[in-house]
């Protein structure tokens, strides 16, 4: 009777042990899945991008079907390219309100490229020099640089904020520090009339971040004997 009672013990443990190795498989495999699954879909839209973005109509069209899926999800990238599509009417009648209203949902969720694209978005688009300045601070406090260099020209400009030549300075800086040369061109300017030959050097290193405005003030630089 023990024997058999053993037995028995022995069988439940080995068919709980078995049944335990399923689940443990299941769920890896589940996970493998998932995984693939997710990066294909990134590699998908990856290329979907590449080519609605050099105007195939077809593939701008997948593009948007794929990214509102994910977009309904939540999903920052495929909020981003919607935000795309509708601001430039590619596959979808252009709507820059929506356009406005996704970009700012992932900014929202923390993803300061969006910040950025908000700020140009407000900047070229709504001409509101305000609103740009705004978003272009919180990508710029985000270490986007190429908002710092913006941002550093709006106060040296006073374009959507009060002039404020140290804060043109300190964001410019920030910018360049970061190898945008537009940053660098603007501390050329501040410099001009105060150091011209640091305004040379300034725009010297907006050349060499590939800033064109920079290299045709180095080269009258050049001309004029600095």
């Amino acid at each position: 009777m023990e024997n058999n009672e053993k037995i028995q013990e022995i069988v439940i443990w080995s068919f709980l042990v078995v049944v335990i190795l399923i689940v443990l498989l299941s769920v890896v495999n589940r996970e493998k899945e998932n995984k693939n699954d997710t990066l294909s879909t990134y590699i998908d839209l990856s290329e979907l991008n590449e080519k609605c973005r050099n105007y195939d109509h077809v593939s701008c069209v997948k593009l948007f079907e794929e990214s509102k899926k994910l977009c309904d999800k939540n999903d920052n990238e495929g909020c981003e390219n919607l935000a795309f599509l509708y601001l430039n009417g590619y596959s979808v009648e252009r709507n820059n309100q929506k356009a406005k209203e996704l970009y700012k949902r992932v900014c929202d969720n923390g993803i300061a490229s969006s910040c950025e694209k908000l700020g140009v978005v407000y900047e070229i688009v709504e001409k509101d020099e305000f609103s740009a300045s705004y978003y272009y601070r919180v990508a710029c406090s985000n270490n986007i640089y190429t908002s710092c260099s913006r941002l550093g020209f709006y106060y040296l400009r006073g374009k959507g904020v009060e002039q404020d030549l140290s804060k043109a300075k300190e964001f410019a800086e920030k910018g360049c520090n970061g190898e945008d040369g537009v940053g660098c061109w603007v501390l050329g300017i501040y410099y001009q009339s105060i150091d011209k030959s640091k305004s040379k050097e300034y725009y010297g290193k907006a050349c060499d971040y590939r800033f064109e405005s920079g290299c045709e003030n180095y080269k009258i630089f050049n001309e004029e004997g600095y």
